[in-house]
């Protein structure tokens, strides 16, 4: 049947972005990554609005970016936190 059909293949383009997200993340340093999830977003918030016709309102937009924002300032401010407990490990050590 077509809905068979077309789950299917979503199924499939679904597996297909997760593999290649782990590949790419394989290979970036966790600040990369940080600025790589960042950049998704963006990329998602576009095709959302070019691809599927959402209303791009500055209400939208302000809420989309301030969102943005403390994800990432929330990953970077995680990835510090995380290199200080390490150099302090490995100091006591």
């Amino acid at each position: 049947s077509m809905v068979g059909r077309r789950l299917l293949l979503c199924g499939l383009y679904y597996f297909a972005y997760n593999e290649c997200g782990f590949r790419v993340l394989d290979k970036l340093s966790p600040v990369s990554q940080a600025v790589a999830n960042a950049a998704k977003r963006l990329v998602i918030l576009f095709f959302a609005v070019v691809f599927l016709g959402e209303e791009a309102s500055g209400r939208k937009l302000v809420g989309a970016g301030v969102a943005i924002a403390g994800v990432t300032s929330y990953s970077f401010a995680r990835l510090r936190a995380d290199a200080h407990a390490r150099a302090k490990a490995k100091k006591a050590s």
